[in-house]
């Protein structure tokens, strides 16, 4: 029975005819006023959220666009100029290696390490390749000036 199950709560039920009282009771321009208050407060999440994506964005071009500079009497590893993927470049990395047969399923942990170094070898080849012949295609276009 749902009355032995669901007791009557005289507490619950004040509080709530209250609420609802309350709610009843409010006028139409206090309703215009609180929809208009939503919105603006929806337009200013939304403007903050670009900004937001907007700032991260030109971080990371920033920090991309920036040289490498080794320091002075010093050396610099070819691995700290290469530009890391970015997610979407990373998974269409990861559908190029399916698509040239590294999608093997491995048994072992070390295996799987093994692979997965492998594959990062592959994506940073890749990668490099895509700076050289970026910097090919640059110096042709400066020769043919």
């Amino acid at each position: 029975n749902i009355l032995m199950t669901k007791p009557y709560d005289l507490d619950y039920e004040i509080q709530r005819k209250q609420c609802l009282e309350k709610r009843l009771s409010t006028t139409k321009e206090d309703e215009l006023l609180e929809n208009e208050i939503v919105e603006k407060a929806r337009k200013i999440e939304v403007v903050m959220k670009k900004r937001k994506q907007d700032a991260k964005k030109r971080r990371i071009d920033i920090e991309r666009n920036q040289p490498i500079i080794p320091p002075k009497g010093g050396v610099i590893l070819r691995s700290r100029m290469l530009e890391l993927p970015v997610p979407e470049q990373q998974a269409a990395m990861t559908t190029v290696l399916e698509g040239i047969g590294m999608d093997v399923k491995v048994a072992s942990v070390d295996t799987q390490d093994t692979f997965a170094g492998l594959k990062g070898d592959v994506m940073t080849l890749l990668e490099w390749y895509k700076r050289v012949s970026r910097r090919k295609r640059e110096t042709a276009s400066v020769l043919d000036r």
